[in-house]
């Protein structure tokens, strides 16, 4: 399966990588986001021979503006937390092929902003 994502910020320097990503509101939870993880493996994928080096991913996280710290994390073992984005996204590849995709909103009762609650099955959601 091709995925297609759009990467903010990626800074390289002295062999590493740093991938940014911002948020008007606050950073998303660790164990649901995918999307540092993800695009941090993908930039180490698609810099690797730049400039005749090899690029490994030395920080990710969020700048959020309405999070305490300006800056937030991915988690203290980044390759840990790269790992882990990698096992949800083959995990979440996997069910989407075999037809399962339920929703998982992390808030379900914030969900009234969402322009698609006619074909929403969230109501199921924890019923099960």
């Amino acid at each position: 399966m091709r995925l297609l994502a759009k990467l903010l910020r990626a800074f390289i320097r002295r062999g590493t990588l740093r991938v940014i990503d911002y948020k008007l509101g606050r950073a998303p939870d660790r164990k649901r986001a995918l999307q540092l993880p993800i695009y941090g493996v993908a930039a180490e994928q698609a810099l690797d021979g730049h400039s005749g080096r090899r690029w490994t991913l030395s920080r990710a996280g969020y700048v959020a503006f309405k999070h305490k710290g300006a800056f937030a994390d991915i988690g203290q073992n980044l390759s840990a937390a790269v790992a882990d984005g990698q096992e949800r996204l083959i995990a979440a590849v996997d069910g989407i092929e075999r037809g399962e995709f339920p929703p998982r909103p992390e808030d379900p009762f914030l969900c009234t902003w969402c322009p698609y609650p006619t074909v929403c099955r969230k109501d199921y959601v924890g019923d099960e």
